[in-house]
């Protein structure tokens, strides 16, 4: 049977948006927030709260979220999602205990758990947790590009007198830790980062001076990567993301893959933590311009 290229254009079409979320639905259906930030209600077990990095797949129809009782070596915590079926958000599920932060592959096939595991999809939900990598390297928040690079904060190859944000690269038979290098590297580093899929930008935790112990206290900072591939400064995000509280901290970030919408973790303790949602398309305009 033949088509015309009006009857190919109009199948293509309504296949899209056949698989499109109504606005209504989306981000649990949740009002987006504007250019003040607000809480990202998600629905958690009596005791827990919501914290560390979220992660949403590239259809919208999952998100991924950590619970936990606190951040002491006797705290409990677990990763969960929820997930859209039939026009409604089903869930919490538990994917698994003992981990909070995670990242999707770019395909979504792979979920990154904890320090150095991920998970594989199977029809059934998700695999058990296998490790990235086989090393003595400690790594921190994997997270995987377009371009198939990996970022994760840990020791640069040949150096285990420090951590660093590291650009790894993967093939058959090696694996190469390579230092961002100084900037966006800072001595106050929180460890906690998000960077972006085409690797434009890198969204960093910073420790606010003096130097705490703790996760939290800190800031969220942005650098950008320039066209010889070094990085700018860090520059804060400023006070609409960050809080003039010298107690209440921000980590965990995460941007939506449209560059939409920002989310962190933030608080002062177990009762006030929780995750925020901003919007973020404009900030990081600003903030480009501003470099």
């Amino acid at each position: 049977m033949k088509y015309s290229k009006f009857s190919v254009l109009f199948l293509l079409v309504s296949a899209c948006t056949g698989q499109t979320i109504p606005d209504s639905l989306r981000y649990l259906g949740l009002k987006p927030p504007g250019n003040e930030p607000k809480k990202f209600d998600l629905p958690v077990t009596p005791g827990y709260f919501a914290a560390e990095r979220i992660a949403i797949s590239s259809d919208g129809k999952e998100i991924y979220f950590g619970e936990l009782t606190g951040y002491g070596p006797d705290s409990k915590g677990r990763l969960r999602y929820m997930k859209l079926s039939e026009n409604r958000w089903n869930g919490p599920f538990t994917v698994i205990e003992r981990a909070g932060n995670m990242a999707l592959s770019i395909d979504g096939t792979k979920l990154f758990v904890g320090a150095e595991w991920y998970c594989e999809r199977k029809d059934s939900g998700w695999g058990s947790p296998r490790r990235f990598w086989n090393t003595t390297n400690k790594l921190h928040y994997i997270q995987e590009t377009h371009s198939g690079t990996y970022y994760t904060f840990s020791h640069p190859s040949g150096d285990t007198t420090r951590r660093e944000w590291c650009r790894l690269t993967c093939t058959q038979t090696d694996t190469t830790v390579e230092s961002l290098g100084t900037p966006p590297n800072v001595p106050d580093s929180g460890m906690d980062f998000y960077i972006a899929r085409d690797e434009s930008y890198i969204i960093i935790v910073v420790r606010r001076s003096p130097l705490r112990t703790t996760s939290g206290y800190a800031d969220l900072y942005i650098s950008f990567r320039r066209s010889d591939k070094t990085w700018t400064n860090p520059k804060s995000l400023g006070p609409a993301v960050n809080s003039a509280d010298p107690d209440d901290g921000r980590w965990g970030p995460y941007v939506t893959d449209d560059n939409r919408f920002l989310f962190y973790s933030h608080g002062k303790d177990a009762a006030t933590a929780g995750i925020l949602w901003v919007r973020f398309d404009g900030l990081l305009d600003n903030l480009r311009e501003a470099q």
